[in-house]
């Protein structure tokens, strides 16, 4: 695979990367007028709907969305990338049924989860939200797949400003309280599916519908339902364990510090969407694993830039970006943000499994994880609360990082670097951890960022030239 293949890479996630850092920076720094009117209390009611009816998502999703990709380019052919899209649209459509059904019993969810009724409305419409998203999803697997990055791009960057238009009006303006930000997401999720609806209107044929293909990705698919639930519990239980054994406001607190770990997941999202093309389309070129290794170590080294940054000064950060009520959240970004790095990795080191439609040995890493998540998570929450939480969850997906790679490397030998890899990010959230518990002078604590900087880049000595080599190209493209 020559560098220009890389580089089209390179320029897929580039469109994304921009085409969202701005407007997700944008609503980053709006944070201050959420925690003006939102209370810990208010945010961790919203949080733990929102968190508690997204189980629902990889379990009606049927693991389509993967199927979607591991089949859309089986065939090089029109005919059959209209069946991938139909067969996976019209099953959705069906799927996104249930949510509404489910939502007549929100009443009896908002008792289970707040010992109150009045939250009822709150769940029904987050139940709904789930339809809408079922519903677009196959619209924009067809986009990133057909590399209509631009389209993408520009329906996210709508749903962006929407997002934080709404927000703002819902929860300053209106002051709607935990209603907030629910009603945003839905009118957000509902603006998706009508744009595609507006932007590819042919898509959609019933009579693409294959039954007999429906059974293929089924058949592919099912094993990753169980996988997309262990995440879920990975990413998302701890929330419920803190409002159970603590309360809202916990969870609320909690909140803020998993909203940092957006910063990541921006870039993250960004490189993934446009990895999934990318990584199949080249699975059998000639020099794809040494292309897979650079996009690891490029994309690894990016985010623990920003790890280091954002962990090392993290008590500052919070005490500018939101009120004294969620001051303890800087304690939490270490193992939120080093957790969302590890997950990172886990993601791109078990490619190797769906190329070889290896699916079982994904869901036994996520349940592992998730179990360990869990068992952590009740043996250290009710003594440590949410600063425990997070770092069960760096537990948790570093171990499924791990657990990805040695299963991958068994059916698809790739050298990713893994070694170097455990011990920067061991090093480094040691470190932070260190820094976030002992009062440290100004000075020692710049010393040991730049220090820590300076260490990272020489660990990754040959992304720094990659880089140089990428501005140089730019800059011969300027001038040329």
């Amino acid at each position: 695979m020559s560098d220009s293949k890389i580089s089209n890479f390179i320029k897929g996630s580039a469109i994304l990367v921009l085409a969202n850092m701005m407007i997700k920076a944008i609503n980053f720094f709006l944070l201050p007028l959420y925690t003006k009117y939102l209370t810990p209390t208010e945010l961790g009611i919203s949080d733990s709907i929102t968190n508690v009816t997204a189980i629902l998502m990889p379990i009606l999703m049927l693991g389509l969305d993967s199927a979607f990709s591991a089949f859309y380019f089986d065939e090089r052919t029109e005919e059959h990338k209209s069946k991938v899209f139909n067969t996976s649209l019209i099953t959705l459509i069906v799927a996104g049924i249930t949510p509404f059904i489910i939502a007549i019993f929100s009443k009896d969810i908002s008792l289970w989860l707040f010992n109150t009724e009045k939250h009822q409305i709150l769940v029904a419409v987050s139940l709904i939200t789930i339809s809408f998203n079922l519903w677009y999803t196959p619209y924009a697997l067809h986009a990133r797949m057909e590399n209509r990055m631009l389209l993408f791009a520009a329906v996210n960057v709508s749903a962006s400003l929407l997002m934080i238009a709404s927000n703002i009006v819902f929860v300053s303006v209106m002051q709607l309280g935990a209603f907030a930000l629910i009603l945003s997401s839905a009118l957000v999720q509902l603006f998706q599916l009508l744009a595609y609806l507006v932007f590819l209107p042919k898509l959609f044929k019933y009579k693409e519908y294959d039954k007999a293909l429906l059974h293929r990705m089924l058949k592919y698919s099912i094993p990753l339902i169980p996988t997309a639930i262990a995440a879920w519990f990975l990413n998302l239980s701890d929330r419920y364990f803190l409002l159970h054994y603590f309360s809202a406001a916990e969870v609320g607190i909690y909140g803020i510090g998993a909203r940092f770990s957006s910063l990541l997941s921006v870039l993250s999202n960004a490189v993934f969407t446009a990895y999934t093309t990318f990584a199949f389309d080249k699975k059998d070129d000639e020099d794809a694993k040494y292309q897979y290794k650079r996009v690891l170590s490029f994309y690894y080294m990016i985010l623990m830039i920003i790890c280091i940054i954002v962990t090392m000064w993290g008590k500052e950060i919070i005490e500018l970006m939101s009120n004294s009520a969620y001051g303890a959240a800087y304690l939490l970004l270490p193992g939120l943000l080093f957790g969302q790095v590890m997950y990172g990795v886990s993601v791109i080191v078990g490619y190797g499994l769906s190329f070889t439609k290896r699916t079982n040995y994904i869901l036994a890493a996520n349940v592992i994880g998730a179990l360990l998540n869990i068992v952590l998570n009740i043996l250290l929450i009710p003594s440590f609360g949410p600063e425990a939480a997070a770092y069960t969850t760096y537990i948790g997906y570093f171990v499924m990082a791990i657990l990805l790679y040695v299963f991958g490397q068994k059916f698809y030998p790739c050298d990713y670097g893994i070694v170097k890899l455990i011990i920067s990010n061991v090093g480094v959230i040691g470190l932070v951890s260190f820094m976030n518990h002992y009062e440290m002078g100004l000075g020692l604590r710049v010393l040991l960022t730049v220090a820590t900087l300076a260490l990272m880049s020489i660990f990754y000595r040959d992304v720094i030239k990659d880089i140089f080599v990428i501005f140089r190209r730019i800059k011969r493209k300027i001038r040329g």
